[in-house]
């Protein structure tokens, strides 16, 4: 930023500010850019106002930039744009960062308000710049150059572009299908400079200037096409995704609603030079994986691509003649960035200067560096000026030397050692340290004006008459319908019985595997013994009706959300039955129509819809419990219509029914689709980064803290009934003791210390407090005989209770009544509050974030998998799938994302129930508990009867029931919870198999059944985390909370003090989750120690980990250390 006012200085003085049609700009430069262009006149002025200005923020301390006071500015600014409908992160933050660095107040200017700075052509175009890249892995991704101009914003690959108003609305199919307001500029220059949106691999070759060979998508071609324009065909394998992952996820990204979104490349688009296909390992030979399929984009700072903005002004469209580059970059090599810019214009066969760089290598570095190719004649001629300090240290103006120390001493300017005060790391300079950066870039312009003057008239001198022609070119776009859901066709063969058709076979086809308008016959064994066979011919045909929108998350799709109303216009006379009325495919869809002399004939029935659902409805008369023969009428998409009329027979006569449809929004989803943490949280970890900071310095001794850069340190504590909340409670103790508690920024609880847990967070400010009063009170409970427990005053308390939660609308059983047995046991008598009561305990992070946790389980299914679901006060959901509700409307009825039945939030009491749900077991597990062994249960027999060597395709299995009844003995959990399920209506999007939380590869894996998961239950069966795993790390190693340190407190009761740690890293290993790895062979034969450190040094994003299970070692010995 400082430079690029020097440099423009220079060029004012020499009256070639007014030359200059265009100025790009690349992350720092880009905040001079947006100082400069908020006065519409600023060229026609000198620029000491505007640099004083900024010299005077960025003299500013540092650390006044996360004052309580800075630090509730930016809360209040993230709330106010996430209420807009902007996803936001850290990126929003940093843009803030930077408004109050070089604005030093809040700055409302949109990028759109700069048309007047170029309104009357009195000032140069601004070009700022940033590249898209994948967030996720992808070794391969190819970075797309990105412009924005107060005109509009756009990919000059694709050739498309929005009005800058627009940038950052929702877009699908070129249409925006919701508008939100102009971004601020602040919150673009968070973009524009997000030196933080990096990768692995790039600082390896940063640092190392070696191109780590990772092991990521192995691409091979296995037929050539030599036709031009047509691409080869290949085979894509996964090697080793989790290290690929690893290197190049970018876990912090700005997101923005793409607007290329719904667009799908045109079968010549690799005719274009902005395409390069002729390298297998270019994402530009994967269409499918280009830009327009993502539902965001991930822009970042272009100084990941090429740190100078180039390709804008490189398009033919704009064709610069002369380009002068100043170049801020810090680099060893003054040429770095004209090298990168040399080999993007080859690789996309762009006119640039021929240069052999390799005749520098052995000069000393020069203020301005010449580039032109008389070969050439479409190349421009570039100037070259890159940040050194040649001849200013002697000179103090050209032609000027400079006497004596004083002088000499300011010239003596460092930059390019590591101890300069210009280092790109440090954003604040002093005054002096300000000027003489601006002095040095002015003077390098200023020195070399005979260099700039002559390129100017050469350039003048070739310039003849121009004449341009331009002829449309007719472009088809073929618009195809794709179902985004998982399509899983199942065929289910039963056989025919007097008393019961029985399932005996289920065919699963993952119908991605078929081609459109292509007749393909299947044939499946359906019995090997017998070699029975099913023949199956298959069409994929193409849907005549539009496309519609779906909300997805890249795992979950939400289709849109409508309620139908039903009326009764017409009744048969005399007609006294009631009837039923089916919609299938709604949720509740079958309802009553009542016919009683109470009822209203009027009455309307709401059924819940996919608005896009083809269905039928049924109609038939109740009598004596029996319906009569429905009588069925087809109902296409409600989304053609929303209001109309059926005719249905009945009896001898007919009913007249009015069906209504209201549509409903996105933005009332209730059910958060993403893997990030909600904003509430962000703002938890803002307030708690501060007394983090506080806490470290006083423990640590140190004078002061960046708040920033506190780690972020974890305490998981383990299940184990009343002795793990005591054991927590002694836990915690000590850390208080230590100083240590306000440390820790979570603390996740299974089982029993939930129930320690819940006590504490019932006073708001419980660690800032001894810890004495709540272990008395518990021990006073605890101390109580258990057959209290189930006294008579007792057990009419807990049938009162069940039966109001009942009354409330919710599913009761023996579960609910176990919470409250807990809650008389801890609190000794009837406790109100709610999860989210607990909010007031981290509202000014004056406390750790709780995480309790639970794990969805298949109630008679061998092939479970347990899915984590956590609960904090801000919400509840799981982390797998991406999805999130608030916690006052856990419980609730949901469908497609909306709330259908509202009821109460639920009393944490019957959450413990849940939370330590150890009855919730199944004769499976318990054999294995007791035994060791595991049982070869005979459930469903699954056969891979065809494989598709296509991913995420699914391969064809076929599903055989092997003595069911036996299995369901053994899997069947008859004690289990029963919630409503807030992801039922959900489906599982056409890629979710490439999300590491899932692994189909395994036929005996749930994860390869989307018909068979989560979204497909109308109610979820939580149970006990102890059940799966007795402690609960995975919550702080989601990446969005990334704990860098974790203390593990187990009060398991096993054999082995190790046991949660091993099953925790297997649970790491299978889910490509970074985690220690541990040789736990040297510890079989070691004696039990109190602490256990795992640190993997070969892994810098594994957290460190400090276990201590339950032992007695040096205790029996010592009554204090």
């Amino acid at each position: 930023m400082t430079g690029t006012f020097g440099s423009l200085k220079g060029l004012q003085s020499l009256g070639l500010l007014d030359v200059t049609t265009y100025m790009t700009s690349v992350s720092g430069s880009t905040w001079t850019f947006a100082s400069l262009y908020s006065d519409p006149f600023w060229s026609k002025e000198g620029l000491d106002k505007a640099i004083a200005s900024v010299q005077k923020e960025l003299s500013k301390n540092p650390v006044s930039l996360f004052s309580p006071t800075q630090l509730h500015y930016y809360h209040s600014e993230l709330q106010n744009r996430e209420k807009q409908g902007y996803p936001v992160s850290f990126i929003d933050t940093w843009g803030l960062i930077i408004e109050q660095l070089v604005f030093g107040k809040k700055h409302t200017d949109t990028l759109s308000d700069q048309k007047g700075a170029v309104s009357e052509g009195q000032n140069p175009l601004p070009i700022y710049t940033a590249v898209n890249m994948k967030k996720d892995a992808s070794s391969s991704t190819v970075p797309e150059w990105c412009e924005f101009t107060p005109f509009e914003v756009g990919f000059c690959k694709y050739g498309a572009f929005v009005p800058v108003e627009n940038f950052g609305s929702e877009f699908y199919l070129g249409h925006v299908v919701k508008k939100l307001p102009e971004t601020r500029i602040s919150f673009l220059l968070g973009i524009w400079s997000s030196v933080f949106s990096t990768n692995l691999m790039y600082l390896w070759k940063t640092f190392t200037r070696v191109t780590p060979s990772c092991p990521g998508e192995k691409k091979d071609k296995i037929e050539k096409e030599e036709k031009c324009g047509t691409l080869d065909t290949l085979r894509v394998d996964s090697e080793d995704s989790s290290l690929s992952n690893f290197m190049n996820d970018r876990p912090i990204i700005s997101s923005v609603f793409n607007f290329l979104r719904g667009f799908f490349l045109h079968n010549s688009y690799t005719e274009s030079p902005n395409f390069n296909i002729s390298d297998d390992t270019n994402l530009d030979a994967f269409p499918n994986k280009l830009t327009p399929v993502d539902s965001t984009l991930s822009l970042v700072d272009s100084g990941f691509a090429v740190n100078i903005g180039f390709p804008p002004v490189l398009r033919p469209q704009r064709c610069a003649d002369i380009i002068l580059s100043l170049s801020y970059s810090w680099n060893e090599d003054p040429l770095q960035v004209v090298k990168e810019t040399q080999q993007y214009c080859t690789e996309h066969q762009v006119p640039f200067p021929k240069i052999d760089f390799s005749k520098y290598t052995s000069q000393p570095k020069k203020e301005v560096y010449v580039f032109m190719d008389e070969k050439n004649p479409d190349a421009p001629i570039v100037l070259h000026f890159p940040l050194v300090n040649v001849s200013f240290k002697d000179y103090k103006a050209p032609g000027v030397k400079r006497i004596g120390k004083k002088e000499l001493k300011q010239g003596n300017i460092d930059v390019s050692s590591d101890f300069s005060p210009y280092v790109t790391s440090n954003l604040t300079y002093s005054a002096e340290e300000s000027q003489r950066l601006v002095d040095l870039s002015n003077y390098n312009i200023v020195n070399n004006k005979d260099t700039i003057i002559n390129a100017l008239k050469k350039v003048l001198n070739k310039k003849g008459p121009v004449s341009m022609t331009s002829a449309d070119a007719q472009r088809w776009i073929h618009v195809i319908e794709v179902d985004v859901r998982r399509n899983i066709l199942e065929l289910n063969l039963y056989d025919e019985d007097f008393v019961k058709d029985e399932l005996c076979t289920s065919i699963l086809l993952d119908i991605s595997t078929l081609k459109l308008g292509q007749k393909e016959t299947k044939v499946f064994i359906t019995d090997d013994k017998r070699k029975d066979k099913l023949w199956v011919e298959f069409e994929i045909t193409e849907s005549v009706e539009a496309s519609g929108h779906y909300c997805s998350n890249e795992v979950l799709v939400a289709a849109p959300f409508s309620t139908l109303e039903v009326k009764l216009n017409k009744l048969p006379k005399d007609f006294r039955h009631d009837m039923l009325l089916t919609l299938r495919g709604a949720y509740n869809e079958k309802q009553v129509i009542s016919m009683s002399k109470n009822s209203n004939l009027m009455q309307t029935l709401h059924f819940y819809i996919n608005k896009y659902l083809e269905t039928e409805i049924r109609l038939c008369t109740m009598q004596d419990d029996r319906t009569s023969k429905p009588a069925v009428a087809p109902v296409s998409p409600f989304a053609a219509t929303s209001e109309f009329t059926l005719s249905l027979p009945v009896e001898k006569d007919k009913v007249e029914l009015h069906l209504n449809r209201v549509d409903s929004s996105e933005k009332d989803m209730k059910v958060r689709l993403d893997f990030d943490i909600p904003a509430e949280e962000k703002a938890f970890l803002q307030k708690r980064k501060e007394v983090v900071s506080r806490a470290l310095q006083s423990v640590l001794n140190l004078q002061t803290l960046d708040p920033t850069k506190v780690p972020t340190v974890a305490v998981v504590c383990s299940g184990g009934s009343s002795r793990a909340m005591t054991g927590m409670y002694g836990s915690l103790k000590g850390l208080q003791s230590l100083g240590l508690l306000d440390v820790i920024t979570y603390m996740t609880a299974v089982s029993g210390s939930t129930w320690g847990t819940a006590s504490l967070y019932s006073d708001p400010f419980w660690s800032k407090e001894g810890l004495d009063k709540v272990i008395a009170s518990t021990q006073k409970e605890l101390a109580k005989s258990q057959a209290s427990l189930l006294s008579p005053t007792h057990l009419h308390y807990y049938h009162s209770e069940m039966e109001t939660r009942e009354k409330e609308g919710y599913s009761v059983s023996l579960i609910d009544t176990w919470g409250l047995i807990i809650e008389q046991l801890i609190f000794g008598k009837k406790h109100t509050d709610t999860l989210s009561d607990q909010k007031k305990a981290v509202s000014e992070g004056q406390n750790p974030l709780p995480i309790y946790t639970a794990v969805n389980m298949k109630e008679e299914s061998a092939f479970t998998i347990p899915e984590w679901c956590e609960f904090t006060p801000f919400e509840v959901g799981f982390s797998k799938y991406g999805a999130f509700v608030p916690a006052e409307s856990f419980g609730s009825e949901f469908y497609l994302g909306h709330v259908v039945k509202k009821l109460p939030e639920t009393r944490l009491s019957f959450l413990l129930g849940i939370w330590s749900s150890a009855f919730s077991n199944n004769v499976m597990q318990l054999w294995n508990t007791f035994t060791g062994l595991t049982l070869s249960s005979t459930g469903e027999k699954v056969d891979k009867i065809d494989t598709d060597g296509k991913r995420p395709a699914l391969d064809t299995l076929r599903v055989d029931s092997e003595a069911s009844a036996f299995s369901k003995f053994l899997n069947d959990r008859p004690i289990i919870s029963s919630i409503f399920n807030f992801l039922r209506g959900f489906f599982l999007h056409n890629s979710y198999t490439k999300s590491p939380n899932f692994d189909a590869s395994n036929e005996t894996n749930l994860d390869a059944f989307p018909n068979k998961l989560t979204p497909t239950n109308s109610t979820l069966s939580l149970v006990d985390t102890g059940l799966y795993i007795n402690i609960a790390f995975p919550p702080v190693l989601r990446p969005q909370r990334c704990a860098e340190f974790i203390i593990s407190l187990s009060y398991s009761w096993n054999d082995d003090p190790l046991q949660v740690v091993k099953k925790t890293q297997e649970y790491c290993t299978e889910h490509q989750v970074p985690f220690p790895k541990i040789d736990f062979s040297k510890y079989t034969s070691q004696p039990k120690k109190e602490v256990y450190v795992f640190i993997d040094e070969q892994n810098p994003d594994a957290p460190i980990v400090l276990h201590f299970p339950l032992v007695n070692v040096s205790f029996k010995d010592y009554k204090a250390p």
